[in-house]
């Protein structure tokens, strides 16, 4: 099922007990998932339960959120996050959750009785169960990975389902890391749904289509800064450019055509701190500022700012290529990279003065080992991950990033 046909359901208030959403394209998930809150919740507030798979994660506390009485609350969903680290343990938890452990001898006879003219299924259900005479009823066996599958289609043909009907599970997945088979085998296809990212050549045309909304026009190198500066997905590239508009709207003189000075300034002016502002604390080595601003952006747009930060990173590291390594003048270098501004010239300069080509070579390093760190840890590890690479950007740590090795840079 792809993402237009899942908010139809949704819409429709055909809604699954639990889902996995997984794929890089977070904007949309955003979408879905504030979607999904507002049928189930009808408006009311939320009740949600949050976990991150790793070792930490208590699987008692997990098993509360699902099976626990609500005293407050009609229904509820459960996150489960970073879900391509799931271990076995958990996913005998979701099996849980979506296959019977018992079947009452009634309910058996009439599933049994169903598939009497289907000898296969009846013949899968008889693999899967065996009578436990002390207790009256079915339960389950130690099933193979394969009838587990067939089973779970069994029980999706007849409707039936372990889940309490208030109780949701949402899975998320925000990267291309591969999910094991074991937890994919026991969803359907209308429960798992891949969000993919927009492909490099669809995203100049849907940018346009965007301002275009606002009736506005925009260039091609506007249109490069943004998709090199802007995380990769919708979400984070619809509010780039409602902010672009708010700034552009506010503008003197204007001819409804944004060009990438408008944007430069937008982001360099604007009294709203940014990557971009926390870049230029970077290249003053004003560890105080720097730390600051990132505590403010980081509560409206940590996903954003390794991206800010990795265009800011490489335009300095070409302008130190120039200075140090074709022998430029810091003036010939800007003027050859096309800064004009006087204050981000101003700040460049400074960025000279404090680092050179090696230091600033290393730093690419530690960003890019950042930006997997910003996938793949929950918020409050990703922060500290953020507060290391700016104190050792300023002062310096004889510590080697994971992706060092050689020093071989590259200028991009």
């Amino acid at each position: 099922m792809n993402v237009a046909e899942l908010k139809q359901r949704i819409s429709k208030n055909r809604i699954e007990h639990i889902y996995l959403f997984s794929g890089p394209e977070i904007g949309e998930k955003k979408e879905i998932i504030e979607l999904l809150e507002n049928r189930i919740f009808n408006g009311d507030e939320p009740v949600v339960y949050n976990f991150y798979i790793n070792g930490d994660l208590a699987t008692n506390e997990l098993i509360d959120a699902i099976e626990g009485e609500l005293l407050f609350s009609d229904s509820k969903i459960v996150y489960l996050k970073n879900i391509e680290e799931i271990n076995q343990k958990i996913i005998k938890i979701i099996e849980n959750f979506i296959i019977p452990s018992r079947l009452s001898k009634a309910l058996y006879d009439q599933i049994v009785e169903s598939f009497k003219n289907d000898k296969e299924s009846a013949g899968i259900l008889n693999n899967c169960y065996q009578f436990d005479d002390a207790l009256g009823t079915y339960a389950i066996k130690d099933i193979k990975e394969s009838d587990k599958k067939r089973l779970i289609g069994i029980l999706n043909r007849l409707k039936f389902s372990v889940a309490k009907e208030n109780t949701y599970i949402v899975m998320l997945n925000e990267t291309n890391d591969k999910i094991p088979a074991g937890l994919l085998n026991l969803l359907n296809q209308d429960q798992h749904v891949i969000f993919w990212e927009m492909f490099d050549n669809q995203k100049p045309a849907w940018i346009r289509g965007e301002f275009r909304k606002y009736n506005l026009l925009i260039d091609d190198d506007a249109i490069n800064f943004i998709i090199d500066t802007v995380e990769n997905n919708k979400y984070d590239f619809e509010r780039a450019i409602e902010k672009i508009f708010i700034y552009y709207s506010n503008l003197e003189s204007k001819n409804n055509i944004v060009d990438k000075t408008v944007i430069e300034n937008y982001l360099y002016y604007s009294k709203e701190e940014s990557p971009f502002s926390l870049y230029s604390a970077l290249l003053a080595k004003n560890c105080e500022k720097a730390l600051s601003i990132l505590n403010k952006i980081f509560l409206t747009d940590e996903d954003g700012i390794v991206g800010g930060l990795m265009w800011s990173h490489r335009r300095f590291l070409k302008i130190l290529h120039l200075v140090e390594n074709e022998k430029k003048s810091p003036d010939a270098a800007l003027d050859k990279m096309f800064i004009k501004s006087k204050k981000i010239r101003e700040e460049l300069e400074k960025g000279i003065k404090n680092y050179n080509f090696l230091k600033a070579s290393l730093m690419s390093n530690d960003l890019s080992e950042l930006e997997y760190y910003q996938r793949a840890l929950p918020s409050d590890l990703k922060l500290i991950k953020f507060q290391e690479f700016i104190v050792r950007s300023i002062y310096g740590d004889s510590r080697k990033s994971f992706l060092q090795g050689k020093n071989q840079f590259l200028l991009y």
